[in-house]
């Protein structure tokens, strides 16, 4: 069974499975020169089903990574967070979420009404890729919108070689969630947990980026290595924003994207540094998911843990995590970040 899976999300592109077997995958950057590329994957469909030798009524099934996101015609180089020129209508709903969250808090009910303003929006954008896809490449075979960390979980877990293992996800946020913990045997996967996308820790550590003079969602690494340079003298302070409780990430400062790093700042004294920023948010991601994880690999009884998600892109997190007393075997996907999604819908 030949399965093709897509991706348009940041760092897009096609993979192809064959009977769970890799044959090809690539990122949409590398065909336009675009960094992280997001949007439409046209041309690295095209180069899939080429370099092949694979024509349309080949496939099998297509799987798409995420359910709910915003379609964009044509693929353009991702610029993170916090640029309105991105996309107008993406920027006009994250910015007002986070003006009402500022206000009240993220209660349920505001939590609702946002994602149901996206999964319309969502709703769009699958029909118009399920339209390019059987009329630009005549493609007949189903097509299945696949969760987003249904995905990362899937991507790891395939590919990590152990039949049992405890599967974590963490991101930013993708179809409403900021992480996923699976219980999975023999490739049956069993969900033990779901953080949603506004208790992030990601974003956390995205508003420290975009504080600290960079491109959230883009240049977290550089935080990474910043934060060697530093102190963490802050983290209490954001302490009092983000953290762990009864086993998952909470958002203790209720607030969201702009108004979010509006707060932060407020709270930080106007002579900080931003190499002790760096240091402060990378130590509370450490104490924060290190807890969480242990948490689970405990509840889980299984001390093989696979992991996805940009998150564990951040090596050192990664060095605590595998230095864990209830963590056996550790197994990171190359692709942790959603450069990983085709593959994993692919799988899933």
């Amino acid at each position: 069974m030949r399965i093709l899976g897509i991706s348009d999300g940041m760092t897009g592109g096609a993979a192809l499975i064959d009977n769970g077997r890799i044959i090809y995958a690539i990122h949409e950057e590398r065909l336009i020169r675009a960094k992280m590329a997001t949007g439409f994957p046209r041309a690295s469909i095209c180069k899939v089903l080429e370099d092949t030798h694979t024509t349309p009524d080949e496939i099998d099934a297509i799987a798409v990574a995420t359910v709910n996101e915003f379609f964009r015609e044509q693929a353009v180089p991702y610029e993170g967070w916090f640029v309105r020129e991105q996309s107008r209508l993406k920027e006009v709903l994250l910015s007002a979420s986070s003006h009402v969250t500022r206000v009240l808090g993220g209660t349920p009910v505001l939590q609702r009404s946002y994602y149901g303003v996206k999964s319309l929006l969502g709703r769009a954008r699958r029909q118009t890729m399920e339209q390019r896809l059987r009329e630009d490449w005549q493609f007949t075979c189903p097509i299945k919108f696949i969760d987003h960390h249904f995905a990362h979980a899937c991507s790891a877990y395939f590919t990590a070689g152990a039949d049992e293992a405890t599967v974590v996800t963490m991101d930013g946020a993708g179809d409403y969630s900021s992480s996923r913990v699976y219980s999975v045997k023999e490739g049956h996967f069993h969900q033990l947990c779901n953080i949603d996308s506004f208790n992030s820790i990601g974003n956390y550590y995205g508003y420290i980026t975009h504080i600290c003079g960079f491109r959230a969602h883009k240049h977290e690494g550089k935080i990474t290595g910043l934060a060697a340079y530093g102190k963490p003298i802050y983290a209490d302070l954001l302490r009092r924003f983000v953290g762990y409780e009864d086993g998952g990430t909470v958002n203790k400062g209720q607030v969201f994207y702009w108004a979010a790093v509006n707060a932060i700042e407020e709270a930080l004294p106007s002579s900080f540094k931003t190499e002790d920023l760096a240091a402060s948010i990378q130590q509370v991601l450490e104490e924060a998911t290190c807890a969480y994880i242990r948490h689970w690999t405990k509840e889980t009884a299984c001390r093989d843990l696979v992991l996805a998600g940009g998150v564990f892109a951040n090596v050192k997190l990664n060095q605590r995590i595998h230095e864990l007393e209830t963590v056996q075997s550790l197994f990171i996907h190359p692709g942790m970040g959603d450069e990983g999604l085709a593959l994993g819908a692919a799988f899933a």
